[in-house]
């Protein structure tokens, strides 16, 4: 029989459930000691996981070498990774990787094929459709019109004459 999961109840004891981005604040949360800390997860396996992540977010990380490097096997990682922040291992990656896309195309620095190679992305084409499906625009409309030269492309109701 398994021990019962560090993070068993998000309330009782700091690791609070997410279904917001990782950089979001939390909020109506009771505070912990260890979120007053700068973290709302307790178990510190999973917030030295998160840190290792945040580092360098890249596509190609292996997730069991991971679990690895913060002492926990495989299974036992995934679940408590899913019990602490509300996503999977590769999820939480993945938001990541957006994450660092927008932040980077929003300010403008670098191309976007180096940005992909920088994600771990094979190639442009991967790393603008993954982009496409998390965001619903291509990586240059979105840089396009986070540098002002345009909006966002989004569904427009009738229009009206002031």
């Amino acid at each position: 029989m398994r021990p019962a999961p560090s993070c068993s109840t998000p309330r009782a004891t700091g690791c609070a459930r997410a279904s917001r981005p990782p950089s979001a604040p939390a909020s109506g949360l009771s505070r912990s000691p260890a979120s007053r800390r700068g973290s709302r997860f307790k178990d510190n396996r999973i917030r030295r996981a998160i840190g290792l992540l945040r580092a360098r977010p890249h596509k190609d990380l292996n997730i069991d070498e991971l679990a690895s490097q913060v002492g926990l096997s495989r299974s036992r990682f995934y679940d408590l990774f899913q019990l602490c922040t509300g996503f999977s291992p590769r999820t939480y990656l993945d938001m990541l990787c957006v994450e660092t896309a927008v932040s980077r195309l929003s300010s403008g620095q670098g191309k976007i094929a180096e940005l992909s190679a920088e994600l771990g992305f094979s190639a442009q084409s991967n790393f603008t459709r993954f982009f496409l499906q998390q965001v619903g625009v291509p990586p240059s409309e979105y840089r396009r019109s986070a540098a002002g030269l345009g909006p966002l492309p989004e569904p427009q109701g009738p229009e009206t004459k002031d």
